[in-house]
C-alpha cells in the first residue's frame, strides 16, 4: 500500500512496487484499475527480471494476460497451469501436516452438516489413516535406499503407495476395506522385521550401521500401528455386529459420499508438478481456482 500509478506520463512510475517489497497490496472499488494498472504491471516487472510467480485466477481468464506477458519477455515455456483440462496435475495434500490434513478433511466432511459428530470423527479416522501411512512409507523409503528391489509387501497387501487422497480413499471406501487396512496394518509390519532380520543375517558388522535408520522407522512404524491409532480400533475390532453396524456405516458413508469425487480428479492427485520446487527453479504457475 503506498505505490500508486500516475496518470502523468511525465511522472510515471515503471516500477509499481520496488523489487524490495516482498509484500503489498492493492484495495479500490471495482472497475479502478487493481488488476490493468497495478496487478499486469508488477507481473510484466518480476517476469522480466526472471522472477518465480505465483498466480491466483479467480476469474478463470487472467491465465491468458499472464501468457501474454510472459510471451513478452520471452518466458512462455516457463509458464505452467493448474486447475486447467489441459493443464499440469499437483497432489493437492503433499504439504500439509498431519494437523492440516485432518482439519481439510473435517471442513469437507462438515460442509452441510449441523452436527459436528460426523466431520470430527471423520477427521479423527484420516488423521490416523495419514500417520499410519507416512510411518509405513518412510520405513519403505529407507528400505529403496538398502536395495531397490526389495519390499514389495506395499503392492502385495494393496495398501495406500503414496500419502494422497485417491490413494487413502480406497482404505475408506467402504467397511470392509477399512477393517481390510488396519488388519494389514500389522501384517505389513511383521513383513518388515522379517525383512530386516533377513537382511541383517547376510551382512557384515561393519554393514550393520547402514540398517539403523531403517530399525528406527520400524520401531517408530509399530509404534504408532500399536499405541497412536486409536480411531482405528474400533474397525479392527468389529464384527459387523448390528449393534455396531449402522453408526460405522454412517461413519464411513460420511467420509466416502465427500473424499470420493475428489479422489477421482487427476489434477489434485497425481505428484505430476512440485509447486514448490518449480517456483525455486523460476518457472511462473497459475491456478485456476475455480476448480478448487
Amino acid at each position: 500500500i503506498g505505490f500508486l500509478q500516475s496518470n502523468d506520463k511525465k511522472t510515471k512510475v515503471e516500477n509499481i512496487v520496488s523489487i524490495d517489497y516482498t509484500h503489498s497490496c492493492a484495495v479500490g472499488q471495482t472497475g479502478c484499475g487493481k488488476t490493468t494498472g497495478y496487478i499486469y504491471p508488477n507481473l510484466n516487472e518480476r517476469i522480466s527480471k526472471q522472477h518465480g510467480i505465483l498466480l491466483y485466477d479467480f476469474k478463470g481468464k487472467e491465465h491468458a494476460a499472464l501468457k501474454t506477458i510472459a510471451r513478452k519477455n520471452n518466458r512462455l515455456e516457463d509458464v505452467i497451469e493448474i486447475g486447467t483440462a489441459w493443464g499440469r496435475n499437483i497432489n493437492i495434500i503433499k504439504y500439509m501436516n498431519e494437523a492440516e490434513f485432518q482439519d481439510f478433511v473435517v471442513d469437507l466432511v462438515g460442509l452441510d452438516d449441523k452436527d459436528p459428530y460426523w466431520s470430527t470423527t471423520a477427521g479423527n479416522i484420516m488423521a490416523s489413516i495419514y500417520r499410519a501411512v507416512e510411518a509405513y512409507l518412510k520405513v519403505y523409503e529407507e528400505f529403496l535406499k538398502l536395495d531397490e528391489n526389495t519390499n514389495k509387501d506395499i503392492e502385495y497387501l494393496k495398501m495406500p503407495k503414496s500419502l494422497s487422497l485417491s490413494e487413502m480413499y480406497m482404505t475408506i471406501k467402504n467397511l470392509k476395506a477399512l477393517k481390510k487396512f488396519t488388519e494389514n496394518l500389522k501384517n505389513l509390519n511383521r513383513r518388515f522385521k522379517r525383512a530386516i532380520t533377513s537382511m541383517l543375517r547376510e551382512c557384515t558388522k561393519d554393514e550393520i550401521k547402514l540398517y539403523i535408520p531403517l530399525a528406527k522407522q520400524i520401531i517408530k512404524f509399530e509404534d504408532i500401528i500399536n499405541n497412536k491409532i486409536g480411531s482405528l480400533s474400533t474397525f479392527k475390532e468389529s464384527d459387523f455386529s448390528e449393534k455396531h453396524s449402522s453408526t460405522y456405516q454412517t461413519i464411513i458413508l460420511a467420509m466416502s459420499t465427500t473424499l470420493a469425487s475428489i479422489s477421482e480428479v487427476d489434477m489434485f492427485n497425481n505428484d505430476e508438478v512440485d509447486i514448490i520446487d518449480e517456483l525455486n527453479n523460476g518457472k511462473i504457475i497459475s491456478i485456476n481456482t475455480k476448480e478448487f
